[in-house]
């Protein structure tokens, strides 16, 4: 099942989908608690960007439960998933492929997906990194 939560524009064609489709489940918005029992739960986390997103965090916060992404090549998103998970085009059938992928390799990278988050996204590292710009800058 694929389980969407969150909201945005395209909510009308998610819940349409939702209901009419028994493998999609539309949550819908949910507080930072209930988001993040959703990811820990989950095999994989989706982000289909299609713009060029910078530091989609939610990738990280995946990441950190162990939770592998599957995402476009989009902006930042190659250097964040890294080995924790696969990057696909940002195209329908791209990520239907990427999905099925990931849906039967998701226990093989939750691991690699968990080591990419404490290599390189806890809070520690990346404030020290954050320090060392400002650092070279001044």
């Amino acid at each position: 099942t694929l389980t969407v939560v969150g909201d945005g524009p395209e909510r009308p064609l998610v819940e349409a989908a939702a209901a009419a489709r028994g493998d999609i489940d539309f949550i819908g918005p949910l507080d930072h608690a209930g988001t993040q029992a959703r990811m820990r739960g989950a095999a994989v986390l989706v982000a289909p960007s299609t713009w060029h997103d910078v530091l989609p965090t939610v990738i990280i916060e995946a990441m950190a439960h162990g939770t592998p992404a599957l995402g476009t090549e989009m902006g930042g998103i190659p250097y964040i998933v890294g080995d924790g998970g696969w990057i696909v085009p940002p195209t329908v059938d791209d990520l239907a492929a990427g999905l099925a992928r990931a849906f039967t390799e998701a226990g093989s990278k939750s691991a690699a997906a968990r080591e990419r988050y404490l290599s390189t996204f806890t809070p520690s590292i990346v404030l020290s990194e954050l320090i060392g710009a400002y650092e070279s800058v001044v």
